[in-house]
């Protein structure tokens, strides 16, 4: 089962049930969000002994990375409010070398300056008050840094604007918000400003780019729908309408189609952040 969850403010969080947290750790980790675990962790200038935590965690990809970095002396706490990624993240955790806690970005569960890093790979867009999240971020960090990545605009990725248009013209508006709504807080001068309202005396963004990989367009349509909330729209498509999105999808992003499957730039705001 999928939820998807519309805040008080009126943006859009994606929970997922069930397996689509597996889904997500199978299928999404590898072909989107790995390749940017360096980046973070560069930026927070991670390194051995020390104490990192990683906020809206998912199913663990940057807390297993910063684990490698401090080492046995360091220590990495995951940090999600989804229980069913946090079991994903501790089947995949294989040495048990992170500490998974339940817990809100807006609330977190730790005491002032008990961190050396803070890291949140595309979380803070999901939060029902992002400038109480980085608020937060900033009590439990202490003199280090935190290192936020955020998508930048669909106009930038433009494979995930036409696949969103594509998801509005074959399973309804429902389907195209849940795919845009990653990218609710693309806006620079936005996020600088979430940042500075949270008390940050330096705020630092770079826009970076990464490859993104599907075997096909038909795997990206059935990899997004079995891994988040599109599961319920495009779940309900009968097998004609599913193979007319598939057909659309692969019109769309022809261009980036090729012999080893479809492949595009992936754009992404990383905020360095320091109090």
């Amino acid at each position: 089962m999928l939820e998807r969850v519309t805040n008080g403010s009126g943006s859009t969080s994606w929970q997922v049930q069930g397996n689509a947290a597996e889904n997500y750790e199978r299928y999404l980790v590898p072909a989107i969000f790995a390749s940017w675990v360096p980046d973070l962790l560069d930026a927070a200038e991670v390194r051995a002994g020390q104490r990192v935590l990683d906020v809206a965690c998912g199913t663990g990809v940057v807390a297993r990375g910063a684990a490698e970095r401090v080492g046995a002396a360091g220590r990495v706490v995951g940090l999600d409010v989804n229980a069913g990624m946090l079991e994903t993240a501790r089947t995949a955790d294989t040495g048990g070398a992170v500490e998974w806690q339940a817990g809100d970005a807006a609330e977190i569960p730790f005491a002032d300056g008990g961190f050396d890093a803070v890291v949140c790979q595309q979380g803070l867009q999901f939060v029902r008050d992002p400038v109480r999240a980085a608020a937060e971020m900033g009590r439990v960090v202490g003199e280090g840094a935190v290192v936020v990545a955020v998508w930048a605009p669909l106009r930038e990725n433009v494979v995930f604007d036409r696949f969103a248009d594509a998801l509005g013209r074959h399973a309804g508006a429902e389907a195209a918000d849940i795919m845009r709504s990653p990218f609710q807080l693309s806006d620079p001068d936005r996020l600088r400003e979430v940042f500075t309202q949270a008390g940050f005396s330096t705020v630092d963004l770079v826009t970076a780019t990464h490859p993104v990989r599907f075997a096909s367009a038909e795997a990206m349509v059935r990899e997004e729908a079995i891994s988040s909330p599109l599961a319920a729209p495009v779940g309900a498509l009968d097998s004609e309408a599913l193979a007319a999105l598939v057909a659309d999808v692969a019109t769309v992003l022809a261009e980036y189609l090729g012999d080893e499957g479809l492949a595009f730039p992936m754009h992404n705001h990383i905020v360095t952040a320091r109090r």
